[in-house]
C-alpha cells in the first residue's frame, strides 16, 4: 500500500513530480531540448493553481469571508481554467474510461452521442 508522500521533498514525490512533469511534455509533440525548462514550469503552475485556488477559498470560508464558498469556488475553478486553457469554446467534455476498457466500443459510442 503506497503512502501519500510527506514532504515535497520524498522520493515518491520527487518520482510523482517527474511522472506529472513527463506527461506534460508529452503534450507537445516536438518539444526543444531547450523547451524542457519552460514545459516543467507550467506542469508545476498546471498543478499549482487549482490547489492554491482551492486553498484560497478555504481559507476565506474558514475565517467567515465569504457567504457563498461554493460560488466562489466555482468562479476561482473557472479562473484556473482561463488561465490554462487554449480551447476557443468552454465547452468540453472528459471522458474516463476504466481498466481493460475497450477503446474501440468507447469510440463508437462517442461517435454515435455526438452524430
Amino acid at each position: 500500500m503506497s503512502r501519500p508522500c510527506a514532504s515535497a521533498r520524498s522520493p515518491a514525490c520527487s518520482a510523482t513530480g517527474e511522472t506529472f512533469r513527463a506527461f506534460i511534455r508529452g503534450w507537445d509533440v516536438e518539444v526543444d531540448p531547450a523547451d524542457v525548462p519552460r514545459v516543467d514550469l507550467h506542469a508545476e503552475l498546471l498543478a499549482a493553481s487549482p490547489v492554491t485556488a482551492h486553498n484560497h477559498v478555504l481559507r476565506r470560508w474558514l475565517r467567515g469571508t465569504t457567504e457563498d464558498p461554493v460560488a466562489e469556488f466555482d468562479t476561482a475553478m473557472a479562473e484556473v481554467e482561463q488561465l490554462f486553457s487554449t480551447r476557443e469554446s468552454k465547452a468540453g467534455h472528459v471522458i474516463v474510461l476504466g481498466p481493460g476498457a475497450d477503446l474501440n466500443r468507447a469510440l463508437a459510442a462517442v461517435r454515435e452521442a455526438l452524430s
